[in-house]
């Protein structure tokens, strides 16, 4: 190919082309010249074209390939070597079915047959890359034609592994939202500027009883009334509205609301505006939490507390709380009243300020209750009363414990003083049973033996006439016989069961009664001084029983002083004040009777003794039973004795009887003696010595005696020997004697008898004693004293 220039100056592409002839017989050269001007400028055009495509293929950032019918590479462009991590010479000698990913192999084989079968093919695929990962190439094909042939695939591949893997991000960011969504205890709903909601979650559709179709949340539909005051809310009152006009947030807004099924509740709704980067409104997201069952619980909490703390305040037992370092923090006014504060007063105290120091030692701490979260029931302790004094209480005590931290604790108590009193009195009563029953038992008996000896005592004395070595004689014998009597009365009062005669006695009347029989008592170097008490001054008593206990406590006094001294007896009504110390006192009136002695005093732990039966601080003397027989007879009449002594300076035994209306005037006038004698008696007794006694004395008083010794005899020997009065015994070997003197009194209802026993028991006496014609002697006694009462039965 040479270049020619035409004559005209053109220079033309020329095709030049030379044989070796043989022209007229010599050698020569054939030349053909051609012009090929055109096909030169087309090839050149072509050329270029070529080489632009080139560059565009080489410059491509996707991937650009063809493959041939059987899959083969074709060509690959530096994109697609840069995208697999394969060279151009490496890819050129591959199938493209061992780099796409085996799940995604039968979609790529369909695509390479739709395209050679001249359709157009776009489909994503999962590459192998040369380092084992994986590549996502989004791939268009297009058949390629050679004389109207499809003779390849021509590809464009673009890798979209990092949109594909933004975007699987942004799904597992919007599923786990999703999930914090609905695992939310509380409703979310977003809505757009415009009001519509575009999200809620599971709670926000229970709640509104949707499924994320209750727009009405920012629209007229929209129902609900403000908590507290019940007034409708309009549109513009919306916390959405007010969030999407405004951008004001809403914060814990107590809504009742009426939900899209018609049910009624209460929601805590809060609303905050959404902003864009430029800071304008582009939607609202709302909050709200169903309250409408911890509504209604505090309401029946509040009633409940309301409740509580009526109960508090009514209940008769002391309740207090108090808080981790046990400062009082709630005192109802049964604690205070016992305590002796007022309630305010005691707000703040510590606890334990109020419980003896020995008990707070001994473990009785509120603070290890609370410590150790371990409630304490019923354990005992002392309380100290605002006056100083203690008092027996019984406790209970528990942590108060919320959300597994102790706030404080709950006490409950009660003054158990009296009951422990009681608990004592009838611990001391068990105890003494028995010694009880065997001490009236030997009493008992060791009445007959002196009953048997006192008879023939009176008989020798009136024999002896004015012989002056025997009659010294008899009368210390007599003497003796009266302290065995005066021993064994202790003793039977102790034991005996029976309850006092109570009546209306005027303590002035008593006292004057009684000054010279005390004044006896105590001896000639001790001065009886008994203070004046107004005659409107009276309480309910045994006559007998009470002159008994002032005795034996004024020779309780003598005693302590040795027999020279003051003692003062003076009486009142007891004050309110003396009242409330009373641990054992029913409610009501008290008077009081205080003896006061100048002695050597009690010490704590003979204080602690003084009232035991058997018990005697004197050397010789003393039975033991003089106070046990006070306390017992106190007792009795539903009264209390307090003691109050020091050593070295004396003692005051103050005695508490109920008050009650002095007795009305005797106005009756007293009997005159029977005018006839007692000339005949019969006697129902087993023991012969005391049948021979008696018979002996009452023969020397000129009365006839017809002694029996069987109850089954009692009823034939009255009916034929018609005495005067019987002399009846309350035990015999076949029959008890009550039921002998009922028999007597069924047959001849006016016959005058009269007990005679050694048992100080009354208690099945009391319905025949009743009787005027009926009397009681406890043995022994003198000829005197059965010959007084004789005549007091038959005066009937």
């Amino acid at each position: 190919v040479r270049k020619f220039a035409q004559i005209d100056g053109t220079v033309i592409d020329i095709e030049l082309t030379a044989f070796q002839i043989e022209w007229q017989g010599q050698a020569a050269v054939q030349v053909i010249v051609r012009e090929i001007t055109d096909r030169v400028r087309q090839e050149q055009a072509l050329r270029s074209s070529e080489e632009r495509y080139r560059g565009l293929v080489e410059d491509a950032s996707e991937a650009i390939f063809r493959l041939g019918p059987d899959g083969q590479i074709l060509s690959a462009n530096p994109a697609s070597t840069r995208m697999t991590g394969w060279s151009e010479e490496e890819l050129l000698a591959m199938d493209f079915r061992t780099i796409v990913h085996p799940d995604d192999l039968a979609r790529g084989q369909e695509t390479v047959r739709a395209t050679l079968a001249g359709t157009r093919g776009k489909a994503v695929f999962r590459l192998f890359r040369k380092d084992g990962s994986i590549a996502y190439v989004d791939t268009t094909t297009v058949p390629e034609r050679q004389n109207g042939q499809v003779a390849a695939v021509f590809g464009i591949g673009r890798d979209i592994s990092a949109t594909r893997a933004a975007n699987d991000r942004l799904a597992e960011r919007e599923r786990l939202l999703s999930a914090v969504l609905d695992q939310l205890p509380v409703g979310v709903v977003v809505s757009d500027r415009n009001g519509k909601i575009i999200r809620s979650n599971a709670v926000a559709d229970q709640i509104w009883a949707g499924h994320r179709t209750y727009t009405a949340l920012a629209t007229k539909e929209y129902r609900g009334w403000r908590a507290d005051t019940g007034q409708r809310l309009q549109q513009q009152d919306w916390a959405s509205a007010r969030a999407l006009l405004h951008g004001e947030v809403t914060d814990r807004e107590l809504l009742d609301i009426e939900a899209f099924d018609g049910t009624r509740k209460t929601i805590l709704n809060s609303a905050a505006p959404l902003r864009d980067a430029e800071g304008k409104i582009e939607g609202v997201v709302i909050v709200n939490q169903d309250v409408t069952e911890q509504r209604e619980t505090m309401r029946e909490r509040e009633a409940l507390a309301v409740r509580l703390r009526q109960v508090i305040v009514s209940a008769n037992d002391g309740i207090c709380t108090v808080d981790p370092d046990g400062q009082l923090t709630l005192v109802n006014p049964a604690a205070a009243a016992m305590l002796g504060y007022d309630e305010a007063e005691m707000i703040g105290r510590d606890f334990h300020t109020l419980v003896h120091a020995e008990d707070v030692a001994d473990g009785h701490s509120v603070r290890d209750v609370m410590r150790l979260r371990e409630a304490r029931p019923l354990f005992s302790t002392r309380f100290r009363h605002r006056s100083g004094a203690f008092f027996d209480v019984e406790v209970s005590c528990a942590p108060m414990v919320v959300e597994d931290a102790v706030i404080g604790a709950v006490i409950a108590f009660r003054d158990v003083t009296r009951r422990n009193a009681i608990e004592r009195e009838l611990e001391r009563n068990r105890r003494l049973s028995s010694l009880g029953q065997l001490a009236a038992t030997i009493a008992h008996e060791f009445n007959n033996v002196m009953m048997g000896i006192m008879p023939f005592l009176d008989v020798i004395l009136r024999r002896a006439g004015d012989d002056d070595t025997l009659q010294p004689m008899a009368g210390h014998v007599k003497n003796a016989l009266r302290r065995a009597k005066q021993i064994t009365s202790e003793v039977l009062k102790f034991t005996q069961t029976s309850q006092p005669e109570l009546r209306a006695v005027g303590l002035a009347e008593l006292l004057q009664s009684a000054e010279s029989e005390l004044r006896a008592i105590a001896g000639p170097l001790v001065d009886v001084r008994i203070a004046p008490v107004a005659d409107d001054v009276a309480a309910a008593m045994d006559r007998t029983l009470m002159l008994q206990v002032l005795s034996n406590l004024v020779a309780n006094a003598r005693d302590a002083m040795l027999g020279r001294g003051v003692i003062e007896i003076e009486s009142a009504v007891a004050s309110a004040e003396e009242r409330s110390r009373l641990p054992q006192a029913n409610p009501g009136e008290y008077v009081r009777i205080s003896i006061k002695d100048y002695g050597a005093g009690i010490d704590e732990k003979i204080m602690q003794r003084m009232f035991e039966p058997l018990f005697t601080t004197k050397h010789a003397g003393g039975t033991g039973l003089g106070l046990a027989v006070v306390q017992q007879i106190m007792s009795k009449h539903d009264g209390v004795i307090t003691t109050e002594s020091v050593v070295g300076e004396g003692t005051t035994f103050r005695l508490y009887l109920r008050r009650c209306d002095p007795p009305a005037p005797d106005t009756t006038i007293d009997a005159q003696k029977a005018a006839r004698q007692i000339r005949k008696v019969v006697i129902i007794e087993d023991d012969e010595s005391v049948s021979a006694g008696l018979i002996a004395i009452l023969t020397l008083e000129d009365v006839e005696v017809h002694a029996v010794a069987l109850g089954r005899d009692a009823l034939p020997a009255i009916e034929s020997f018609e005495p005067d009065a019987v002399l009846l015994d309350r035990g015999l070997p076949d029959a008890d004697g009550v039921d002998v003197c009922r028999a007597i009194l069924a047959r001849w209802p006016h016959m005058p008898i009269v007990f005679s026993t050694g048992h100080g028991s009354r208690t099945d006496l009391e319905e025949m004693l009743g009787r005027p014609n009926v009397g009681f002697l406890l043995k022994p006694y003198d000829i005197d004293t059965l010959l007084e009462l004789l005549h007091r039965v038959v005066q009937h």
